[in-house]
C-alpha cells in the first residue's frame, strides 16, 4: 500500500540492489555482525523497504537473525505460505516476495513444522528477495530475479536463473539452483497491533 504500483516497488528494489552490488559485499557467514550472509542481506533489504513503508512491521535481527528463525517469524506473523506445489503456487511470487529454500540437492515434502524448525531439524538453507517477475501471456509467473547474499566467494547480487524451466535437468522448479523453493512471504507484514492502536 506504500507503493502506487508494481513498477514503483520493482524500481526501488532494483536501485537498492544495484547500490549494494556496487559495494561488493562479499558473503560472510563467520561474523554475523557484518550482515553479509544471505539472512544479513535480507535484513539490509527489509530495513530499506521499511524506510519507504513504515506502516508495516519487519523482523528484527535481534529476534530473527538467520533464515530459519526468519521463516518462523513470518509464520508466527501469519505471513508465510508453505510451497507444496511450485507450479500451482507460482503466482504467489510477487515483487518483494521473500523466498525460502531448502538444502542444496535435497527434495522435501514441505510442511510448516520442518520449514520453521531451528537447527538441526530445520530445512531452510537460503533466503532472498524478489526484485523482478516475468509472466507468460496468461499472466502466470514463469521466472523471477532475486537479490541475495549468494555463497562464499561471491558478492551479494541479483541472480536470474529462477525459472519454471530449471537451468539444469533435475533441478527444482523456480528454485535457487539446486535448492528447492519451500516457502514464501511478503517482505511487508501487516502490523495489526499498531492498526488497532491507531483506531
Amino acid at each position: 500500500m506504500c507503493f502506487t504500483d508494481e513498477g514503483q516497488i520493482s524500481t526501488q528494489l532494483t536501485l537498492f540492489a544495484e547500490r549494494k552490488e556496487a559495494e561488493n559485499l562479499m558473503y560472510d557467514n563467520v561474523d554475523p555482525a557484518n550482515m553479509q550472509d544471505c539472512s544479513g542481506i535480507f535484513h539490509r533489504t527489509a530495513a530499506f523497504v521499511g524506510t519507504l513503508c513504515d506502516r508495516y512491521k519487519y523482523p528484527d535481527p535481534a529476534v530473527a537473525r538467520d533464515s530459519r528463525s526468519l521463516a518462523k517469524w513470518y509464520h508466527d506473523n501469519n505471513n508465510l505460505t508453505i510451497i507444496d506445489d511450485p507450479v500451482r503456487k507460482r503466482n504467489l511470487i510477487r515483487l518483494g516476495s521473500v523466498m525460502f529454500f531448502g538444502k542444496s540437492g535435497k527434495k522435501y515434502a514441505a510442511t510448516a513444522d520442518i520449514v520453521t524448525a531451528p537447527r538441526p531439524k530445520g530445512i531452510i538453507q537460503h533466503i532472498g528477495v524478489v526484485t523482478e517477475v516475468t509472466r507468460d501471456a496468461e499472466g502466470n509467473v514463469i521466472g523471477y530475479v532475486m537479490f541475495h547474499g549468494r555463497r562464499p566467494g561471491k558478492r551479494a547480487e541479483r541472480s536470474h536463473y529462477h525459472k519454471i524451466k530449471p537451468p539444469r535437468l533435475g533441478f527444482p522448479i523456480l528454485g535457487n539452483w539446486s535448492q528447492q523453493w519451500v516457502a514464501v512471504a511478503n517482505i511487508m507484514t501487516e502490523d495489526y497491533d499498531n492498526a488497532l492502536t491507531a483506531k
